[in-house]
């Protein structure tokens, strides 16, 4: 009886094993699927943008070939009219009777006409300071930023050293995920880095970045990470709901561990609208509101009134809560 009974429970024991293998396998392909479409929809974008450079370029070539003749016709015709009008002055300039000695002119000679010609002025390139309300230093620092970012993005693609898998920001994300789960979070964060500069536009690898930060206490970057993951998760559908909530429950962690608790108060709240029935939010959140003071309590209400929060039935853990939700 006791080896029919062990029998059944390895038996069950090896069924749920399949059962999470085979749901990991799906979520891998899910995964998996994701990242082509977006290396797909980048590429459709990138051929886009390129094929109206092109087109601009195009424009602005003939534009410029269309002036140069128009110039160079009206030099020719400028030309031909000084040249006209000179032989016309010759042929018609008749010689003056001398008044003096000092206007006479030897016999057989006629005046010089002075030619036409062109004189080219050079000038000197003058260096002022930009005046404060007339400079762009902040969009030149923006579009610096912006430009570095694509240089280390394609040398990373085009680095011989690494392989192709190396290569492909899904595989970046699971080892990752490995990283993150073997406690190693300086390790995942340099791999979701990696696969950031290949797919800058996946939300989950900067929410799996944000929880490394937030497991180092670097918590201005977690709260950075997680605003950026945020933004990508636009607009917000089911399919991304449980992501959302990630990312708003660890921007919310960071918030209250610099004590500014009503903004991690409204990251929960706006979780727990996405996940209601969560209680383990459900219990953070109250023990957030137990931290305000009874002024901050009273600003609180009045803002969840102006927005519509019911927040008298909905309420940090002292460790992290990003435990909950891992990556």
């Amino acid at each position: 009886m006791k080896n029919k009974r062990d029998e059944a429970l390895l038996k069950y024991q090896k069924r749920l094993e399949d059962e999470a293998n085979e749901k990991n396998d799906i979520k891998r392909e899910h995964g998996k699927t994701a990242v082509n479409e977006m290396l797909k929809i980048e590429q459709l974008e990138r051929d886009r943008i390129a094929k109206i450079k092109d087109e601009e370029r195009k424009k602005a070539t003939e534009a410029l070939e269309k002036w140069k003749e128009e110039q160079r016709s009206l030099a020719e015709k400028e030309k031909e009219k000084l040249l006209a009008e000179n032989k016309s002055k010759t042929q018609h300039s008749k010689r003056k009777k001398p008044g003096s000695i000092f206007e006479s002119e030897p016999k057989g000679k006629s005046g010089i006409v002075r030619e036409s010609g062109n004189i080219t002025v050079k000038h000197t390139p003058r260096v002022f300071p930009t005046p404060t309300r007339e400079s762009q230093a902040e969009q030149e620092e923006t579009w610096l930023k912006k430009q570095a970012e694509a240089r280390n993005a394609i040398q990373l693609s085009l680095d011989n050293d690494l392989s192709e898998k190396e290569k492909n920001p899904q595989w970046l994300l699971d080892k990752g995920n490995s990283y993150f789960s073997s406690g190693d979070f300086q390790s995942a964060i340099n791999a979701y880095t990696c696969a950031i500069h290949l797919a800058p536009k996946l939300p989950t690898l900067y929410s799996n970045r944000g929880a490394c930060h937030l497991k180092l206490n670097n918590l201005f970057k977690c709260i950075e990470d997680c605003s950026k993951a945020l933004d990508l998760m636009y607009p917000p559908v089911q399919q991304n709901a449980s992501s959302r909530a990630r990312a708003l429950v660890r921007r919310g962690t960071a918030f209250c561990m610099l004590e500014m608790y009503i903004e991690g108060l409204k990251d929960y709240e706006a979780a727990l609208l996405i996940d209601p029935k969560n209680e383990a939010i459900q219990s953070d959140a109250q023990r957030i509101r137990k931290k305000l003071s009874p002024s901050q309590t009273s600003y609180y209400r009045q803002q969840g009134q102006q927005s519509g929060f019911d927040l008298g039935t909905i309420g940090i853990v002292d460790g992290l809560f990003v435990d909950t939700y891992r990556c």
